[in-house]
């Protein structure tokens, strides 16, 4: 079967098509998210696409009302950038990631955002993280470690999606690192290593 033509914001890095892959969603006269017509969510999945698993996260829902079928847009990436595309809802290509079994007693801590001077930040490229909040997991996208001097680590998240001006935007919040309560959402089991092939480390 031939690759639909790429729909707006669909990830021009994508390796071609191939059999078991989600499809990107037909062309249409679309510019971005609509607030009157998608649902916002912030899920994060595991994407087949060029044959293998990406982990990303499904920022919106949308189905036309000539079409039954649901169109997503997943954002996803690899270190140091990511991409965002729209796709056809297909439940064995579109697979959401199973959140942590456990229930940690205590949340996730939040704080406030580093001053600078006051330690060191590491950007983290395309991450996502589980962060435990009203007694119940949320999946977020990490933008940096902060180290504070004599301090914690602080992990810089974005945990609420909104739709401003037609376009995608996420609030940003500061969370105190705890292995109980911050985790890293997990590849997909079957994910191939991706190799670097400048220094030959696995992605």
């Amino acid at each position: 079967m031939n690759r639909p033509p790429p729909a707006p914001f669909s990830g021009s890095l994508l390796p071609a098509y191939e059999p078991g892959d989600a499809r990107e969603s037909p062309a249409r006269p679309v510019s971005g998210p609509d607030p009157r017509r998608d649902r916002t969510a912030f899920t994060p999945v595991w994407l087949r696409a060029g044959g293998q698993w990406r982990t990303g996260l499904l920022l919106y829902w949308r189905q036309y009302q000539d079409d039954p079928q649901w169109q997503v847009t997943i954002q996803f990436g690899d270190v140091p950038g990511y991409e965002s595309g729209w796709y056809q809802y297909d439940p064995a290509a579109v697979v959401p990631v199973p959140v942590p079994e456990d229930s940690p007693a205590a949340d996730t801590v939040l704080t406030d955002r580093p001053e600078p001077g006051t330690g060191r930040t590491v950007r983290t490229g395309w991450r996502l993280l589980w962060v435990r909040r009203v007694g119940r997991w949320i999946g977020v996208r990490q933008l940096a470690w902060h180290q504070l001097l004599g301090g914690p680590w602080i992990a810089e998240v974005q945990a609420t999606s909104e739709v401003l001006t037609g376009e995608y935007r996420a609030r940003s919040h500061y969370v105190v690192y705890d292995p109980v309560t911050v985790r890293p959402v997990p590849d997909h089991p079957d994910t191939a290593a991706l190799t670097d092939t400048a220094t030959g480390r696995a992605q």
